[in-house]
């Protein structure tokens, strides 16, 4: 199991360190973090909320929206991380290979595993899987739930990440702004 991580060294802060399960999720935050107004968290929030292959389709497709679902980010800000990413953050090109259907049933299992564990039972949750399934390369488990959930489901919404922002006075009179978890 290999950890990826992400040192950030600032003058006035405290080093930061942040760990990531894939190499995607590490080059995303390290490419967010370029974007002006964008700070370590804020790119933290959007890697966790979106995760890297619906950050790279919402740059890709230039849709700010997906972006004012993360912590931190409104729509102005929304905006400059699409047009600032836009050449930066490409979809990567899909490669068939058939080593892949295997690990296609690996995805298909966990979805399913997911589902029954909302309460459906393993007929319908076999039936909507297979109406939202699209396989791809970049098939995820969690988007494979969305899509489920957003056919199966009407009035169904994404849920929103769980943390606030919270606005303090620090020991130097300055106004700092940190997400605290709900």
């Amino acid at each position: 199991m290999h950890l990826h991580t992400a040192y950030i060294a600032r003058k006035d802060e405290a080093p930061l360190l942040f760990g990531f399960a894939g190499a995607d999720e590490k080059e995303v935050f390290t490419v967010m973090l370029g974007v002006s107004g964008v700070g370590p968290r804020t790119a933290l929030a959007a890697v966790s909320v979106l995760g890297p292959d619906e950050t790279r389709r919402a740059i890709a497709t230039g849709d700010d929206k997906a972006f004012t679902a993360v912590p931190g980010i409104g729509p102005k800000s929304a905006r400059r991380i699409v047009l600032e990413l836009a050449d930066k953050l490409v979809l990567p090109e899909p490669k068939e290979s058939p080593a892949a259907q295997p690990q296609m049933q690996v995805w298909r299992e966990q979805v399913m595993d997911a589902l029954v564990g909302l309460g459906w039972s393993e007929k319908d949750a076999t039936r909507g899987i297979d109406d939202a399934w699209r396989p791809s390369p970049n098939w995820q488990t969690r988007a494979t739930c969305r899509r489920f959930c957003a056919r199966c489901c009407p009035g169904w919404e994404r849920p929103r990440a769980r943390a606030t922002r919270v606005a303090e006075d620090g020991p130097d009179g300055l106004r700092r702004t940190r997400f605290r978890a709900r």
